[in-house]
């Protein structure tokens, strides 16, 4: 067995770091760009009010001051009403729904109050987005960390062994558990944020009122305001990912008996005096803890752990395991083979057989089960399939296969799941569930699937809950890059739905949004439920769905 001396480590793990900073970076071009379009909407909504109030009516400041305590706000009854629907539409803060509902039963609202309502609802909808994308980025460096960590220690010795994959319970509870010595979590600071920036810009228009400025100065005024603000969320992203990413490798360290670990300073001219000062300190992994024996230790830090073992005797002990059993890990293979080969979908379960689609949504469903097969082979049935796509072949493959998995799992639970060419309709593969609310994928299955390039295949599966794509079903089909996929409902309703333009998000978090809205609005049924969780994730994600009708 071939043992790498400490360079060796420490050049690997700089190479991780890299990489985590990297995504870092990404993440933070897609909040800069929901910046940019909060500040056009803003600029927008300045523009209309200053053209309204300031120069249109050709009025002095005093007078238009005056103008501005007035009550005389019909247009904005029409404005607000429209406010409160996006805000239920995009899951806006409660407290923000309240007040927009106060608003707009209140009989009179200066429109001073008027615009400033106007700015903070498109400072929700911002800070609404970049939590959802601070949450998925999130998971993602923390799943990506932990698994590249264990590639590259088994790909250093050239042997490996079997090891607990990511635990997204835990995960779960990690992403909401504090690390930082003032007690908040990434979720609060964004909302720390959104506050404090809110407090600033309603001072920001209250002064422009007083000293009477134009619309330029006060554009300029918010947009400095608004940079500040990007720059604390860019400051957020770069620290969290360096934390998500240490976290990561502490629980696979642990996970592949690493006993230390090696802390490592990027040293340049910008490497600050802590992280200078700890570089080449070895500490045991019982010992590390984020922000203070490991980074990250300040914001934008650059250090990174490596392994480190002391003789030969450690060595063997991390890359054979407690039991002793390894395959070989060959030199030339990549991260990708070794994921596909060692790791499968990463929900692999121990029977060797991979289930990716557990239905976490309410089993219940709606309706029944049992199927009208007369209107499931009926003409208009079919004809629901004429408007899936340009290919008539491929419509009428679909449809075959969604009539034969209504028949096959009548009044079932069970699910059917086909995998078709996008081009010709041809069958790929197929597998029947023997558990309820989950189709299977079978080793057999993926191996077929493997054979075709990204988003040449799509996936037919039924659902006896009547209800739209779940959470998991969007994951498989990121997963598996399928073009798009199909739902056949018992009930007779089709849905398609595709995740191939949409942003990054984790799949469970659709499920728990269901979850979530359950128990928020007990008087929705289930499905107004799913499509109001759906919608939500359309506008903030670009996942694209719709019923076949």
């Amino acid at each position: 067995m071939q043992i790498p001396d400490r360079e060796y480590w420490e050049k690997r793990f700089e190479a991780l770091e890299a990489a985590v900073h990297k995504q870092g970076l990404i993440t933070y071009g897609d909040i800069e760009k929901q910046y940019l379009q909060a500040m056009n909407k803003i600029d927008t909504v300045l523009a209309a009010w200053f053209q309204k109030f300031m120069q249109e009516n050709k009025v002095t400041f005093t007078e238009a001051k005056r103008m501005l305590q007035g009550k005389d706000l019909t247009e904005f009854r029409l404005t607000i009403d429209q406010y409160i629907a996006k805000a239920r539409e995009q899951d806006l803060s409660e407290s923000w729904q309240r007040k927009l509902n106060n608003a707009s039963i209140r009989v009179h609202v200066s429109r001073l109050e008027a615009i400033l309502l106007q700015l903070q609802q498109n400072l929700e909808i911002l800070f609404n987005n970049q939590l959802d994308t601070l949450d998925a980025a999130m998971r993602s460096r923390y799943t990506d960390s932990y698994y590249e960590t264990a590639f590259t220690i088994q790909h250093g010795f050239g042997i490996g062994h079997s090891f607990n994959q990511v635990d997204t319970n835990k995960l779960d509870m990690l992403m909401t558990k504090p690390w930082a010595a003032d007690g908040k979590n990434f979720s609060d600071r964004v909302w720390e944020h959104k506050n404090k920036l809110v407090a600033i810009l309603n001072q920001e228009m209250t002064q422009t009122v007083i000293r009477g400025d134009d619309y330029r100065r006060a554009t300029n005024n918010i947009a400095r305001r608004m940079n500040v603000s990007k720059g604390a969320a860019g400051r957020l992203v770069m620290t969290e990912s360096a934390f998500f990413a240490t976290k990561a490798q502490q629980d696979c360290f642990k996970e592949l008996d690493v006993e230390q670990y090696e802390f490592i300073a990027t040293l340049d001219s910008r490497t600050s005096d802590i992280c200078r000062h700890m570089d080449g300190k070895v500490f045991k992994v019982s010992d590390m803890k984020p922000g203070i024996t490991a980074p990250p230790l300040h914001c934008h830090c650059r250090s990174c752990t490596a392994p480190y073992f002391d003789d030969a005797e450690d060595a063997e002990r991390a890359a054979r395991g407690k039991d002793g059993k390894t395959y070989m890990v060959p030199g030339d293979i990549t991260y990708k083979e070794w994921e596909q080969k060692f790791v499968g979908d990463r929900q692999k379960a121990d029977n060797g057989v991979i289930i990716n689609n557990k239905e976490n949504t309410i089993k219940l469903g709606v309706g029944s089960p049992v199927c009208d097969l007369d209107y499931i082979k009926s003409e208009q049935y079919r004809r629901k399939f004429d408007k899936l796509s340009d290919n008539q072949s491929l419509n009428s493959a679909v449809c075959a296969r969604c009539r034969a998995a209504l028949i096959h799992q009548n009044g079932k639970y069970t699910e059917d799941l086909s995998i078709l060419r996008v081009d010709t309709g041809e069958l790929v593969g197929s597998t029947s569930s023997k558990v309820d609310y989950e189709t299977e994928y079978t080793d057999k299955l993926v191996e077929k699937i493997k054979v075709y390039k990204p988003f040449s295949l799509i996936s037919i599966h039924d659902h006896g809950t009547n209800l739209p794509p779940s959470g998991s079903d969007f994951g498989s089909a990121g997963y598996r890059k399928y073009a798009f996929g199909v739902v056949a409902c018992h009930d007779g309703k089709v849905f398609k739905y595709s995740v191939k333009n949409a942003r990054p998000f984790t799949a469970s978090t659709i499920d728990k949004k269901i979850a979530e809205y359950t128990d928020r609005y007990p008087d929705l049924d289930t499905l107004s439920i799913t499509f109001k969780v759906l919608n939500s994730f359309t506008k903030s994600y670009g996942i694209e769905w719709r019923e076949l009708t």
